[in-house]
């Protein structure tokens, strides 16, 4: 069963655009998905001026919603789902 892997900047920029709420959500996803999810706080991820930002299975995204990131990792996960 393959996982996704969510790295949230706690950078000081992506802090105050909303990284709070982002890793909220993968805390909640975590009581659904468990090990499937891994969740890593890292520094900056270089695009301050556009948090917060996100790192996921090693794809950045910017201006990350917390809803936007509910989406993305639900649709990886389910598109997992059946794989090896």
């Amino acid at each position: 069963m393959q996982s996704v892997e969510v790295e949230i900047c706690a950078g000081t920029a992506c802090h105050l655009m909303g990284a709070q709420g982002l890793l909220d959500v993968t805390n909640t996803l975590k009581q659904t998905h468990g090990q499937r999810l891994q969740v890593k706080l890292t520094h900056c991820l270089g695009a301050c001026a556009h948090g917060p930002n996100a790192r996921i299975n090693g794809t950045l995204y910017s201006r990350l919603t917390e809803e936007k990131l509910l989406a993305l990792v639900n649709e990886l996960l389910a598109d997992n789902r059946g794989a090896r």
